[in-house]
């Protein structure tokens, strides 16, 4: 009995050996899917959603079918890269979605990737209340630029020319304009912003103010429209000085993430910046004039520079110690749209929560997952969408609080809302013949905005809240 025992136990450690063996040998099946291909949940808009497909050295070409809910909705084929970045459009907004895609290689094998859920965004509402306030009864009397504090507090500076100022009063005392207006919540006053009226001197005046940017400590810095620069602190003004030689300019605009890291830049490609000790001058490789500058950080900054007369622009972008051209605009030739250039003059910029760059002038362009592209949900926003000015005018400014919540201003009384699906006019409804009202910068805050510019010879602002 033990002999037999002691047998069984041999063949049986033979056979756990065989077996062993020839489980552990490479498969003749081919890997999952989930070890060819990776696809990954980037970003979702409220119409859109996008991925990076991941692939694992398949034999291309390979064809990628796209599957939302089941159902085919988008096909492509990958000649190259491993990592190709895509998206979905037709989206509904606040709504479930799950996608894969199935994968098939030069040599017919297919593969098929893991479900990816994800929530599109909600929109946001286009009913606002809005009041309208004109400054000024001679005179060409203008709005430039605005900054919210808090809905309570309100700046917007320019030069404002009533009936008793710019002129001599009864004893011979010159009475200087007005360069800006505060709202405290109940209603705007006029107020004058001073600036030394020679570089040096000890006089002071009421320039025009051309830009204004308010920090979070409260501390508001307003430019002149030329080199000259006014501080306030919780509404009072506290210094005024000029910018040294070595980084004079006319300003346009003003950026910074604190008071000790200010962008100024301005006419000729001029770009400054104050540390809290020292201006400094930065090379911007342009010579155009440039019109705006906005910051995501200290170190991803963009700014636009246009030249309205040839319909030709530029987009720059800083990382806190130089600046290089992103792209270059111009309006004598199409070649390489969105991928060496863009088309007319740049005027406003913007980045949202999900870092898409917005610029705007002749036309609205976005620069999302380091693509460039139309703005295709403003109609007409394209090549002979907007004749005679049908959809609107030249576009300003473009700011807003997200993605899904954002304006655009310009001329002709262009003031819309985008609450991530459409667009709504706000305010004055458009009028394509109304050429006297010119909207230039519009400032979101919240569930305020308000938009500065001007109505014929006087300053206008347009409060909305909602």
């Amino acid at each position: 009995m033990y002999k037999i025992i002691k047998k069984i136990f041999f063949l049986l450690l033979v056979f756990i050996f065989f077996f062993t063996t020839l489980t552990c040998k490479r498969s003749p099946i081919e890997p999952n899917g989930s070890e060819m291909l990776w696809l990954e949940f980037e970003d979702a808009s409220c119409t859109e959603a996008w991925f990076n497909l991941r692939l694992n050295n398949l034999p291309k070409p390979v064809r990628v079918d796209v599957y939302r809910e089941n159902y085919l909705t988008k096909s492509f084929t990958i000649s190259a890269t491993n990592d190709t970045l895509f998206y979905i459009e037709n989206l509904l907004p606040k709504q479930k979605y799950d996608v894969y895609v199935k994968v098939r290689g030069s040599d017919g094998k297919e593969y098929k990737s893991a479900k990816v859920n994800f929530e599109t965004m909600d929109t946001t509402s286009h009913e606002f209340s809005w009041q309208i306030f004109e400054f000024g009864e001679k005179g060409n009397s203008v709005l430039y630029d605005v900054a919210i504090i808090d809905e309570n507090n309100i700046w917007a500076v320019g030069e404002i020319y009533t009936k008793d100022t710019y002129t001599y009063d009864s004893l011979g005392n010159w009475i200087q304009p007005y360069n800006a207006v505060h709202w405290d919540g109940t209603k705007w006053e006029l107020k004058r912003i001073y600036f030394p009226t020679v570089c040096g001197g000890t006089s002071i005046s009421s320039y025009p103010a051309k830009a204004i940017f308010a920090f979070n400590d409260r501390q508001i810095w307003i430019s002149s429209s030329g080199d000259k620069i006014a501080i306030l602190k919780d509404g009072i003004q506290v210094s005024k000085f000029c910018l040294p030689s070595n980084v004079s300019m006319s300003i346009n605009k003003l950026w910074g993430s604190s008071s000790n890291d200010l962008y100024a830049v301005g006419n000729k490609g001029n770009i400054a910046h104050w540390d809290g000790r020292k201006w400094t001058k930065i090379e911007s490789g342009t010579t155009l004039f440039l019109s705006d500058i906005w910051g995501v950080s200290s170190h991803e900054l963009y700014a636009t520079g246009n030249s309205r007369a040839f319909v030709r622009g530029v987009v720059l972008k800083g990382n806190g110690q130089t600046w290089q051209t992103m792209i270059v605009s111009e309006s004598d030739d199409t070649t390489g749209l969105f991928r060496t250039r863009l088309y007319g003059a740049m005027e406003g910029l913007w980045v949202d929560e999900r870092g898409t760059l917005y610029t705007v002038g002749n036309f609205m362009f976005q620069h999302k997952h380091g693509r460039w592209d139309f703005m295709h949900s403003l109609p007409g926003n394209y090549f002979g969408g907007n004749p005679n000015y049908l959809h609107r005018g030249y576009l300003h400014d473009v700011h807003g609080n997200s993605s899904n919540d954002m304006f655009i201003c310009g001329q002709i009384n262009t003031l819309r809302h985008f609450n991530g699906v459409s667009w709504a006019e706000v305010g004055i409804p458009y009028y394509p013949l109304k050429y006297g009202l010119f909207w230039y910068r519009v400032a979101v805050k919240g569930n305020t905005a308000v938009a500065v510019g001007s109505n014929l010879s006087r300053g206008v602002v347009i409060r909305l809240w909602r």
